[in-house]
């Protein structure tokens, strides 16, 4: 989950920095500060729990907090409760950015480029992480 937080850090980094609507401001902040939280705290329990082990590994081989605790794969309950965590708030926060592409937007398509393609980027890429956590 580390390596997927990361790719969350770049992304919100991004945003912040090229959106000028207040709200996603203030989101991608929450979601830099919060992820962040979230892999210090990763990382102290693999340096902990796992020492001889090397943490590193490639985005491909990470498993979604959904899958975790869909095949009950955490060996440690503070695990399970993060990976829950980390799924209920995802899918708040797809859901509000949900709420607010269609509030700003509607359903017709934006041809807007550059930082929309970042909001899209953003929002699509947590769409299909909702999917593949309710399924």
């Amino acid at each position: 989950m580390i390596p997927h937080h990361e790719e969350a850090l770049d992304s919100a980094n991004i945003l912040k920095e090229q959106i000028e609507r207040e709200e996603m401001k203030q989101f991608a902040e929450t979601i830099i500060t919060t992820q962040s939280d979230e892999i210090e705290q990763m990382t102290a329990w693999l340096d902990a729990w796992y020492p001889e082990r090397d943490h590193k590994i490639s985005y491909q081989a990470i498993m979604m907090s959904q899958q975790l605790l869909y095949r009950e794969l955490a060996e440690h309950e503070e695990v399970a409760f993060l990976a829950r965590e980390i799924r209920n708030n995802q899918r708040d926060e797809i859901h509000m950015m949900s709420d607010w592409m269609f509030e700003w937007y509607g359903d017709a398509p934006v041809t807007e480029t550059g930082r929309w393609d970042n909001v899209k980027s953003f929002f699509w890429s947590g769409m299909h992480l909702l999917e593949r956590a309710d399924s």
